[in-house]
């Protein structure tokens, strides 16, 4: 035991070093084509995937290690943008991901959010006093929240207005829903299923002809990465059924 806990202060710099591969996979992704039996494509897909779940692994309930993924996204993000903004063009693989990053920077911030608050409340409860994952208004908030985080994410691309231009309006754009789609983790770690649930519903329901595969699959991705980074909460609940109200007689 005291041989895993002298390995607790390597999860931060191990979970900053993968978040940089997600960032390798990200561009990977952006500079395939969009045909769909592509190996270059699934390759990145896979790589996305896979550096996910490491993540998910390495930061398991470490608020420190997801902050520190939090700052990895956070810095290429901006530098992503910076580069865009003096390209002009913005027809590098990399520039073009700043989307996606400070969408990932929002993740990874909310993770921690709901992992340091769900520990806070748990520090003082003893174990019969831990919240129930079964209770109905809990379940019902964490499916039905993740809506709101959908739309503003899809927001871009139907806005004629020009009202998210610019480089803030787009970061903050995009940081926000990642940042809501994890911490309503923090009500229960639900949400992040059910937001995946949502995308692909969205996904099947509204396809066009303009849609390309891989950006499917970057937006599935983004739900993937908020259930890896928050699945250790589920080992913060418990799995009793609540016991109903008795009245006092």
């Amino acid at each position: 035991m005291s041989g895993i806990k002298a390995f607790q202060p390597l999860r931060a710099p191990i979970t900053a070093v993968l978040s940089i591969f997600i960032v390798f996979a990200v561009a990977d992704l952006h500079g395939t084509g969009p045909e769909y039996n592509s190996t270059d494509s699934s390759l990145s897909v896979f790589a996305i995937i896979f550096w996910a779940l490491c993540i998910g692994a390495a930061a398991w309930n470490s608020p420190q290690a997801q902050a520190a993924s939090c700052m990895v996204f956070t810095v290429t993000a901006f530098m992503a943008t910076q580069l865009q903004s003096g390209e002009g063009d913005g027809n590098s693989d990399f520039t073009s991901t700043d989307p996606t990053l400070w969408a990932l920077s929002g993740i990874m911030c909310g993770s921690t959010f709901a992992t340091v608050l769900t520990s806070s409340r748990n520090s003082d409860r003893r174990p019969e006093e831990v919240d129930s994952i079964f209770q109905p208004d809990r379940a019902i908030i964490a499916v039905l929240a993740p809506i709101l985080p959908i739309i503003f994410l899809i927001a871009p691309s139907n806005s004629p207005s020009g009202l998210f231009t610019g480089n803030t309006g787009t970061a903050l754009l995009m940081f926000l829903p990642g940042f809501f789609m994890a911490a309503l983790a923090a009500i229960s770690p639900v949400s992040s299923l059910s937001f995946l649930g949502i995308t692909l519903t969205w996904i099947y329901v509204a396809d066009s002809e303009e849609s390309t595969w891989h950006s499917h699959i970057e937006t599935v991705s983004l739900p993937l990465i908020a259930i890896a980074a928050t699945a250790g909460l589920f080992t913060m609940y418990s799995y009793k059924k609540p016991q109903p109200a008795t009245q006092a007689t």
